[in-house]
């Protein structure tokens, strides 16, 4: 807290008279020497009758630093051989293609942590981030395969095409999206709305594509 000298001053004080270094005014108006401090200027904006006088900061006891414990463990890590590896890949891949009785698959539209509890065999963010990006390069390419002019098709065609060929088993051809591939030759958007539905993707993500194709531009 800053203390304006000239309001808790005594009467019979000099107020011009600078407060010697290494003594503090308290709010009760007593001056002590036994507690060290450091005098301030007011800012020019706050200068009053041409006076600027010097005021100290009252002290204020320094908390005690606050000390936090941590309890840390170390977890050894082990590389997983290759038939561990491929244990785990064939489990994913049988809950992957997993159906009820009714053919529909049972996990394609749930989320990734849903697998955590089947297999402790895990990468590094750095890894995974490094397989998706791989995966995408390659699916750029085979779009760019697929249509000679995917670079200029309007951005929410490319990111419609790239999300069903990488969420997609078997991806975008001629043979599975034949209707598709027609509405994109074609430049009609309402086909193309009609015609990016997946069967084995989560709702939402249907509702994405569509609400997507209907802002199509060309």
């Amino acid at each position: 807290m800053i203390i304006d000298v000239s309001g808790i001053l005594p009467e019979n004080a000099n107020k011009d008279k600078k407060i010697p270094e290494g003594s503090y005014i308290t709010e009760q108006g007593n001056m002590t020497t036994d507690t060290p401090v450091q005098f301030l200027k007011l800012p020019e904006t706050e200068k009053s009758d041409n006076q600027v006088h010097n005021v100290p900061l009252i002290p204020i006891p320094s908390p005690k630093p606050k000390v936090t414990e941590f309890q840390t463990t170390t977890q050894k890590i082990v590389p997983a051989t290759e038939a561990q590896k491929r244990e785990a890949y064939n489990r994913m891949r049988q809950l992957s293609d997993e159906k009820d009785a009714n053919g529909n698959y049972v996990n394609r539209n749930t989320t990734a942590e849903n697998f955590v509890p089947y297999t402790n065999i895990r990468i590094s963010d750095a890894e995974a981030r490094g397989l998706a990006q791989n995966h995408m390069n390659n699916d750029l390419a085979h779009l760019r395969g697929e249509f000679s002019d995917f670079d200029n098709f309007p951005l929410p065609l490319k990111e419609i095409l790239l999300d069903i060929q990488y969420n997609v088993k078997g991806g975008v051809n001629r043979h599975n999206w034949p209707n598709l591939y027609r509405a994109i030759r074609n430049r009609d958007v309402n086909g193309i709305v009609e015609n990016v539905n997946r069967r084995d993707v989560a709702q939402r993500r249907n509702n994405w594509t569509r609400d997507t194709a209907r802002s199509i531009r060309f």
